[in-house]
Order: C-alpha cells, then structure tokens, then sequence
C-alpha cells in the first residue's frame, strides 16, 4: 500500500481499445471541402512548415517505419494522426514491452481546437485502422485514451473499438518510462457528463 502510494505522481493510466473489424470505408468519399492524405516528407513539409516542432518530430515517426494521415482543408491541416507497425517503433507513451505486441497501436492524434466534435477524429481513426489493414491480414489494432477525455473516448467506440483493459505507465520523469502492466480483462468506468446541472451516463 505505502509503495503505491508512493508511485501513485508517477503513474499514469489509460484506457486501452482494440478495433475489431473490418474496417470502414466510409472515410474514402472526400467532401469538397475536406481532404484526408497520407502522411509523407512532402505532406509534412508542405502542411508544417512553419512549425518546426512538428514537422520533425513526424519527419522522425515516418523514418521509424510509423504511418500517418492528415485531414487538410485549403492548405491547412484540421487533424492529424500516426500509427506504428509492428516492425517499427512503440508509441513514445508507453512502455518499451509494447513493442512486442506486433500490434499497429495508433498515438499522437490531434484535432485543431475549431474542428472538435465535428467527426473528424472518428474519421481519422477510420483511415488508421484501414490502414493497417491493408498491410496485414487481421491485424491487432489498438489505441488508448485518458479516462477524462470523453470526447475521444466517443470517437474511439464510434470508430468500431471496443473495450480491451486498463494500461498503467510509470513515468517518473518526463520522457523517462520505467514500466508498466496491461490489465487487459478490467472494464472502463462509465463516461460521467454534466449537462445543465444535471449527471448522465453513458458506459465505455
């Protein structure tokens, strides 16, 4: 008890999600306004260029065999997403074991602020999983969530995940990942939202 204490400022838990197929292709009709392209230097250069930051860190993701896919509209990007392959680097996030799971796990996802609950992460997430499964034949798909972000957690069951367990990451310092456990069988808690003073619940 008193070493889990302990740990507790240095431990983060996620929830873990698995796709379970087949993928959904829906994703395929672009609108005429929006446009999902895959990751590659050329689209990373062209949609980042003006945020280093960014731009090398996905230069890095696609130079460690990662595949990714960005929603664009007029020239600027509305979302992003990558996924690792199983011959290629673990998510940065988690602990080094993952990388044995020969699993495509998708990570580092990002919706600009204006674009939110408008579809576009479920979109995103779509494409991802199609692409893995045009890889490999009955891929293992899985991505995580903080049990706060309801939002994605949303987008993550409408995507056509389910449920797979609780991962707990010990961090200790930042970028510093020591260990961590997949408690693969342990249920997600309820989705809690407030709504006009008033509690809903909608399980996860």
């Amino acid at each position: 008890m008193f070493l889990n204490r302990l740990a507790a400022p240095f431990r983060i838990e996620t929830l873990v999600y698995q796709f379970m197929g087949p993928p959904d292709h829906q994703w395929s009709d672009d609108s005429p306004e929006f446009s999902l392209i895959p990751a590659c230097s050329l689209s990373v250069r062209r949609l980042f260029h003006d945020d280093a930051t960014r731009s090398r860190k996905f230069l890095q993701f696609l130079h460690s065999g990662c595949f990714g896919y960005f929603l664009e509209r007029d020239g600027q990007w509305i979302t992003y997403g990558w996924s690792t392959q199983p011959e290629s680097m673990r998510p940065p996030h988690l602990p080094p074991w993952v990388a044995d799971l020969e699993a495509y796990w998708i990570f580092y996802c990002h919706t600009r602020d204006e674009f939110r609950c408008q579809g576009h992460y479920k979109r995103l997430l779509a494409r991802l999983a199609a692409g893995a499964y045009e890889r490999t034949a009955n891929p293992l798909v899985l991505c995580d969530a903080l049990p706060d972000n309801l939002a994605s957690r949303r987008a993550v069951l409408h995507a056509g995940f389910a449920p797979k367990g609780i991962l707990t990451t010990y961090r200790p310092l930042r970028g510093l990942i020591v260990g961590g456990r997949w408690r693969r069988d342990e249920a997600h808690a309820p989705q809690i939202e407030r709504k006009s003073g008033q509690t809903s619940e909608r399980p996860a």
